[in-house]
């Protein structure tokens, strides 16, 4: 797919809070990677566990963006990118 590599957070739950309302008071572990894939954007979300990815789109919710889950892993592309997205589906699986 040759990703290119914009942004790497080793510990984007001190960050996430500031981005997304809805998570103010809530701290997750987790890392946070943006790329671009044939020039579209693209963001992986790699948590320290299943349960703490569930619970972070569920309360992110629908951002205008489009999600997958992978275990722990949260990967999110515009919403005019459904191609994208299950081009990295069928990559993770």
């Amino acid at each position: 797919m040759a990703p290119v590599e914009e942004d790497y957070l080793d510990d984007y739950g001190s960050f996430a809070a500031r981005r997304h309302e809805r998570l103010a008071n809530r701290r997750f572990r987790c890392t946070y990677g943006r790329a671009r894939v044939d020039g579209v954007p693209f963001e992986a979300y790699n948590f320290a566990s299943e349960e703490e990815a569930v619970d972070f789109l569920d309360l992110v919710g629908d951002d205008g963006g489009r999600w997958a889950r992978r275990r722990n892993v949260l990967i999110r592309v515009p919403s005019g990118a459904g191609d994208l997205l299950e081009r990295v589906r069928d990559r993770v699986r």
